[in-house]
């Protein structure tokens, strides 16, 4: 689930911010998760990963809740702190004698998949009643975030 809603988030978030960021910070996400879960893959550890993922869901979902506006570059790198621990957890997670590389695709293929769907769904939004949900919607990710957090 705290996959689902961060890919999700980070699809929205991009919308909300428009022009190119549409594009270029779900692709920054989907290119250093890679980098992260080769380093899952190869055994490389990083620090406190299930506290990070359960921060970047409660921030990703802040994110979303309060329309943060940022440039296109610092949203990128922000995205790309957060894809780096959900990468490395799906690296760590690769089943045994799985094929690692159909198995980076696949989710890699699923992260665009989910952020397309949180680009889709920020279309949706239509005058203030849109832009309510979209806050309420993202404070809920927030609080699973939280949620996340305190176990």
């Amino acid at each position: 689930l705290d996959h689902i809603l961060a890919m999700v988030a980070v699809g929205f978030w991009a919308s909300t911010l428009g022009g190119k960021a549409v594009w270029i910070v779900p692709s920054a996400f989907v290119i250093v998760m890679a980098g992260g879960g080769v380093l899952g893959i190869e055994g490389i550890a990083l620090p406190m990963v299930e506290t990070a993922i359960a921060l970047t869901v409660a921030m990703l979902g802040l994110l979303v809740a309060f329309e943060v506006k940022i440039p296109t570059p610092v949203a990128a790198i922000v995205v790309g702190i957060c894809a780096l621990f959900h990468g490395h957890v799906h690296g760590i997670e690769l089943p045994t004698m799985s094929n690692a590389t159909g198995y980076v695709a696949g989710f890699l293929a699923a992260t665009v998949i989910l952020h397309v769907l949180g680009i889709g769904l920020a279309s949706l939004r239509f005058g203030k009643g849109g832009q309510v949900v979209a806050r309420v919607a993202g404070g809920a990710v927030a609080l699973a975030g939280a949620a996340l957090l305190v176990g």
